[in-house]
């Protein structure tokens, strides 16, 4: 990845950090960049699981299980539940894990998928 990728990429990173603060109604000293990198993290995990379910490499009670752990954690950076956020486990692979479903009128500057859903920790890795 040339340095100038990386540069903006760790821009977006940055500014979509800001976006979720602004969003779930965070403290302002929440470092943007950790927190999305940490939400990325339990993005990846939910997505394999997605995977493995569609597969038949795990059953439906695994990926339950799974998805709660994740969600908890989830919750634990974003706060989703305590100011009633409706955050989603998207089971089908092809997109992303974690979704947000909301009006988009009230948070146009959010990026949604081709469905209409919010996408709460989109790849910004540069494509080749």
């Amino acid at each position: 990845m040339k340095t100038s990728e990386r540069k903006q990429m760790n821009q977006d990173i940055h500014e979509h950090g800001l976006k979720l603060i602004k969003l779930f109604q965070l403290d302002s000293n929440t470092d943007p960049a950790k927190l999305c990198k940490s939400i990325r993290l339990i993005e990846n995990a939910l997505h394999q699981a997605a995977t493995h379910y569609c597969n038949g490499l795990i059953d439906c009670y695994e990926i339950e299980k799974i998805e709660t752990k994740k969600m908890k954690l989830l919750d634990k950076h974003l706060h989703y539940q305590k100011i009633n956020m409706p955050v989603f486990f998207n089971r089908d692979p092809r997109g992303y894990a974690l979704k947000i479903n909301f009006d988009r009128g009230v948070f146009p500057y959010f990026p949604v998928d081709m469905g209409g859903y919010g996408v709460i920790c989109p790849n910004f890795t540069p494509t080749v």
